[in-house]
């Protein structure tokens, strides 16, 4: 094993040095910090008892004969419900039986805001009518009676919970064998929770952070996650809702699995506006640029032609703004606006066999430590955690070449907006227009360089040479009031202790690319638009 958690380390920090690196390289200005960890995550728990042998093997061990399975199963079941009763009495909490479809994650924050605060406990119960795999009797007449398995609906139980580790989660439990358990937890829940006791300052908008004040920190603790003995915890609050543990299922353990596992990738923009710019462009760019080769390859399949999987996109318009999801099977990676100033891409893994894992096994009936498929159980979370990361950050890398155009945008504005000082007016530039771009041509000649500039040489190039000494102040006044608005706009300054104007290194790079544009991209782009 320590082998194995030696090859592991040194893969992480190879993967920690590259992740990334191409789109933080490119937009590392506007970027407050990264984030990364696991978001929702939806684990199962099964026990010893899920096919029709281990079930009648239960039976048989208490004493219950096959042919009353039914009237068995409705006691134990009537039973779970009583017990849900009793934890929601105890601690007064709703116990609410619903009838209908319902957002219950939405219907329990509802209660959560009621109560006025978020102890550490029960917030509510709820029961409902769902699907679940269970059992039936088979076989009579000639046949003998045996138990196959059967897809029915049966009254499950859900606990939504404010745990003192994981925040927010909810426990659901099936009240027909094999009591089949789920529990939902979310990783940014987990970690505010632990940047609470570590002292650290952040800002959160629902489970996304929107401000940390140690995103390093923050990212150190966010691996954690995978090491915090997560079964043990499962099994603690499993206990909580099955009241058989200590009688009917005595000796008896679940074992859980990764029904699915999301793990995000938060860029945090140092404001809504660097995002405002960007995002169009990635969007623009993954819905009409990525093709089903990106796709494998993201999500660490090789593109082989003999791939006949299900290999697709979409891009979603939602109440919280645009979303583009591509999958491979049953996996997926997603990307879209968190927040004003979160962009998430996200990696959801349903089906963990696509995928291999580094551990001891057995091939060709020789004991290895190698490649091998991966399962779901939730020991393999840092797998997850691995794969994921590397499927995010390939992905953003990707998307590396879209340039952000605020400062472009920023530079504009900066030039072509009035700027008001003691209550008067200074005009601002106007990028199409000749006589401007003539005079952003004439400010950066070569000549002007090496020494500077002043009032008359600008004039006399911009308007000729005149003997008139009336037109020559008209003509001077007139270049004063220009050079003022290209100084106030940090274009140009003035040389130490003399008369000299040189073009600041803004100057250069604003209004060289805005002569640039008007003279040479501008004409290539129209040509482009009406071809």
């Amino acid at each position: 094993m320590f082998l194995i958690d030696s090859i592991f380390n040194a893969k992480r920090r190879r993967d920690a040095e590259t992740i990334m690196k191409k789109f933080l390289e490119t937009h590392g200005d506007a970027i407050h910090g990264v984030l990364e960890c696991f978001d929702r995550l939806v684990v199962k728990g099964h026990l010893p008892i899920g096919s029709p042998g281990g079930m009648a093997n239960l039976m048989r061990s208490h004493g219950v004969r096959i042919s009353n399975f039914k009237d068995f199963v409705s006691s134990k079941s009537k039973e779970i419900k009583e017990h849900a009763q009793e934890i929601a009495g105890k601690a007064a909490r709703p116990f609410i039986s619903l009838k209908k479809k319902t957002d219950k994650d939405a219907e329990a924050k509802l209660i959560l805001a009621k109560q006025g605060h978020a102890p550490d406990g029960l917030i509510c119960v709820f029961t409902a009518v769902e699907a679940c795999n269970s059992f039936r009797l088979g076989g009579g007449g000639d046949k003998p009676l045996q138990l196959v398995n059967e897809n029915r609906k049966c009254l499950c139980v859900y606990c939504y919970i404010m745990d003192k580790e994981f925040g927010l989660i909810h426990v659901r439990l099936q009240t027909w064998f094999p009591f089949t358990i789920q529990i939902c937890l979310n990783g940014h829940e987990w970690l505010a929770r632990r940047m609470d006791a570590e002292g650290l300052e952040y800002q959160k908008d629902d489970n996304c952070f929107t401000s940390l004040s140690e995103p390093t920190r923050a990212q150190a603790l966010a691996d954690e996650f995978t090491s915090v003995g997560i079964p043990k915890k499962l099994s603690v609050l499993a206990r909580k809702v099955n009241p058989f543990f200590g009688s009917l299922l005595a000796g008896l353990s679940y074992y859980w699995v990764a029904e699915q596992a999301e793990y995000a990738t938060d860029v945090i923009f140092n404001s809504e506006a660097d995002l405002d710019a960007l995002f169009p462009r990635l969007l623009d760019y993954a819905i009409t640029r990525l093709d089903a080769k990106d796709i494998l390859s993201f999500l660490g399949r090789k593109p082989a032609g003999n791939f006949k999987g299900d290999v697709g996109g979409r891009c979603a318009k939602r109440k919280q703004g645009s979303r583009v999801r591509h999958w491979v099977e049953k996996n997926s990676i997603k990307m879209y606006r968190k927040t004003a100033v979160c962009l998430r891409v996200e990696t959801a893994i349903n089906n963990p066999r696509d995928f291999k894992i580094l551990r001891q096994g057995t091939r060709n009936g020789v004991g290895m430590v190698g490649w091998f498929v991966m399962s779901k159980n939730v020991r393999n979370l840092p797998r997850y955690a691995e794969i994921s990361k590397a499927a995010n950050g390939r992905y953003l890398d990707a998307l590396a070449c879209q340039f952000n155009p605020r400062p472009a945008i920023e530079d504009m504005r900066r030039i072509s907006e009035t700027v008001r000082i003691g209550g008067k007016g200074y005009a601002g530039f106007n990028p199409a227009s000749i006589e401007d771009i003539e005079l952003f041509r004439v400010i950066m000649w070569g000549g002007n360089t090496l020494r500077g500039f002043k009032n008359k040489e600008i004039s006399r190039a911009l308007h000729g040479a005149t003997a008139c000494p009336a037109e020559k102040r008209r003509r001077s006044y007139r270049v004063t009031r220009v050079l003022k608005r290209l100084h106030l706009r940090g274009l140009i300054k003035k040389a130490a202790r003399t008369r000299l104007w040189r073009v600041t290194h803004d100057g250069w790079r604003i209004m060289g690319t805005t002569v640039s544009f008007y003279k040479e991209h501008y004409p290539q782009s129209l040509e482009m638009k009406v071809s």
